[in-house]
């Protein structure tokens, strides 16, 4: 099935409040289907007010927080689950993309069994690597076939990993600004960034 990214932002902030969390955040995605090792979907919020470096897991059905991936040295700008939901790439400000594999999270027993872990990193120009973004990197999401992972950035380019390696396929570059948004269609693999 196809996932559903950005949901109302106002409905998920006054559910967190609602649990007593009171933070702001800039961005939101909900898992489509059950993460695998959860049995349950999950909402991943970044940008958070408390700790821009961390990412918070946050059961859907009770919006309480389950679990933090932290690794990046600066903020985290967006977050997205695979096709399969299992998963999750983030970006951040230090110019750089990671991927996590979730949490193992008994949704039975509302208890995490097993600890989340950062697969992959994919790292900008400032970090050594001659292909990544040289600033920061605002948007990310995976291609529907989930072969790729697609990164916007304020550098004005948009490229295209290979998540496994942590490799550059492709940069496009035809925008003469920072780029703040970015989809890529689940149906076609259509890509839009502006």
């Amino acid at each position: 099935g196809a996932w559903v990214e950005h949901v109302n932002k106002v409905d998920v902030e006054a559910k967190i409040e609602d649990v007593g969390m009171g933070m702001s955040f800039n961005h939101v995605t909900i898992s489509s289907d059950e993460v695998p090792s959860c049995g349950e979907a999950l909402v991943c919020v970044c940008g958070t007010s408390a700790g821009g470096g961390i990412i918070r897991l946050f059961d859907a059905s009770s919006m309480k927080e389950i679990y933090q991936l932290s690794g990046h040295s600066a903020q985290v700008n967006a977050c997205a689950f695979s096709q399969e939901c299992d998963l999750l790439a983030s970006c951040s400000d230090d110019c750089s993309l990671r991927l996590w594999k979730p949490p193992d999270y008994d949704n039975a027993n509302r208890v995490v069994r097993g600890k989340g872990a950062c697969l992959t990193v994919m790292r900008g120009s400032m970090h050594g690597y001659k292909f990544g973004h040289s600033e920061a990197v605002t948007q990310c999401d995976f291609t529907p076939d989930g072969v790729s992972l697609i990164s916007a950035s304020d550098d004005t380019t948009v490229k295209i990993w290979d998540h496994r390696t942590g490799q550059v396929r492709r940069t496009l570059v035809a925008h003469k600004a920072w780029l703040t948004c970015m989809a890529v269609s689940p149906f076609n693999g259509l890509l839009l960034s502006g």
